[in-house]
């Protein structure tokens, strides 16, 4: 069981999801489901360099959407925030 959580830094708002498997696809879908339709499309994201981020399609994702994707330090959970 994992659970998803995105804030945004400045109002301290978080949106948080329960996934039974934390793949590419599920944080593809609740980007759009939890986040672009409700919020837009952020101009950034901070993650960690989990393989589920970094995938081809979260990339895609981000290209096609311009968003500015920086990923933080291994074993330095603080730099997510």
């Amino acid at each position: 069981m994992y659970i998803l959580v995105c804030t945004d830094y400045v109002t301290k708002w978080f949106e948080e999801k329960t996934l039974a498997r934390a793949t590419e696809q599920s944080i593809v879908n609740f980007l759009f489901e939890y986040i672009f339709t409700r919020f837009g499309v952020p101009r950034e994201i901070v993650t960690d360099q989990g393989a589920q981020f970094t995938s081809k399609l979260v990339s895609g994702i981000v290209e096609k959407y311009k968003i500015k994707h920086r990923k933080s330090c291994p074993y330095h959970p603080q730099a997510n925030g």
